[in-house]
């Protein structure tokens, strides 16, 4: 009997984004990961971080709104 494993549903949400840590070029979007619907944490998200885990995860609402706090154009 073979046991497969599946990979978690990971989804996010934007804490808050932080202006003063990006002035200082530090990572500014903080974001909750949830992992088949508990929270992992949260991570300080930089835009290539975010970028990333869209390419990696898919697509995410939360983490788009966080490019956008970073003033990307998406």
């Amino acid at each position: 009997m073979s046991i497969s494993m599946q990979k978690p549903v990971t989804t996010f949400e934007l804490i808050e984004f932080n202006p003063v840590r990006d002035a200082r070029g530090k990572e500014a979007a903080k974001i909750r990961v949830i992992e088949d619907g508990e929270a992992q944490g949260f991570l300080w998200m930089s835009e290539e971080d975010l970028r990333a885990n869209i390419r990696d995860v898919g697509p995410s609402d939360a983490l788009s709104e966080a490019l956008r706090a970073y003033g990307e154009k998406l």
